[in-house]
């Protein structure tokens, strides 16, 4: 957690200071385990680390292998640690493309589809290396001395399960889309206010414009790395999906502009009215609303 917090710091050195402290103090964002303490500790964080490491090197390193490298190491284990890696291993090959200046459009195309076609191929492995068969017992055993009391319970049954269940649970959630909790939508929207925020501050409409005309593919991976987790969490249903969302693509949006290809607009002094609407509903934001992992 000390690493992640370092690197994404370092990522968001040039991020206004109204959207820093909305991402920061978010209850679904950058302080969501301290706001629900029971996911703190999970696995989650290595995936975040991995991100704002990738995003970090794509930043400090010009030489494209270095990025690429980072980038393959990175997902592959982080991706046999938690399998939700996969989701956004996407977003990190687009980004790694966006930052890559100075190459052809033709060679920039060839490097994202060869990282698309290495996750699919590592998302595959996954599914194929779970034996659902496999004796749990033997580690229920090995924490016997630590944890007298533990039994075959809550997430101890997922021990000998994998990707295959996640994808099945989405599956069937999906066939029953009528058991969507609606406060999780608002919580959705509330979680996503930084990066709102972020967007108003900087030329990001001009860039996707931009993007859109000359490299059409890369915009289309770009659009289809972010919408691809927002669908697993409206078939999911997890608040812990918001919190993955918000923290990736409020440090993607950052990242753009440590590339240079985003800049900021200057923000006008606002009155002391202003001031007073804007500390109201920064304390309500940062104090008055929860977001549960689960519901």
């Amino acid at each position: 957690y000390c690493l992640f917090t370092f690197l994404a710091l370092q990522c968001l050195t040039n991020v206004p200071l109204s959207a820093f402290l909305f991402f920061v103090l978010s209850p679904a964002a950058f302080a969501f385990p301290i706001y629900d303490p029971r996911v703190f500790g999970r696995k989650e964080i290595f995936f975040f680390c991995a991100f704002a490491l990738t995003v970090l090197t794509y930043i400090e390193f010009s030489d494209y292998r270095a990025k690429i490298v980072s980038f393959l190491f990175l997902y592959t284990v982080v991706a046999l640690i938690h399998e939700a890696a996969l989701f956004f291993a996407p977003l990190s090959a687009c980004l790694l493309v966006l930052s890559m200046e100075g190459h052809s459009q033709r060679f920039r195309i060839a490097v994202l589809f060869s990282l698309l076609l290495y996750v699919l191929g590592l998302g595959c492995f996954l599914l194929l290396s779970v034996n659902p068969n496999y004796d749990v017992s033997a580690i229920v055993r090995s924490w016997k001395p630590f944890f007298p009391n533990i039994e075959m319970a809550g997430g101890m049954k997922y021990l000998n399960k994998g990707f295959d269940l996640f994808l099945t649970q989405t599956r069937n959630k999906f066939l029953n889309f009528n058991g969507f909790t609606k406060p999780y939508l608002r919580d959705f929207c509330w979680a996503l206010l930084p990066s709102v925020l972020l967007v108003t501050r900087g030329n990001y409409a001009e860039f996707a414009k931009n993007l859109l005309k000359s490299e059409p593919l890369v915009f289309l991976s770009l659009i289809g790395s972010l919408l691809a987790p927002v669908g697993l969490f409206l078939f999911q249903d997890w608040g812990r999906w918001i919190h993955f969302i918000a923290v990736h693509t409020f440090i993607s949006l950052a990242a753009l502009n440590r590339f240079g290809l985003v800049a900021y607009k200057p923000i006008p002094r606002p009155t002391n009215y202003h001031l007073k609407v804007y500390a109201f509903f920064f304390a309500y934001y940062a104090l008055l609303w929860r977001m549960p992992h689960l519901r």
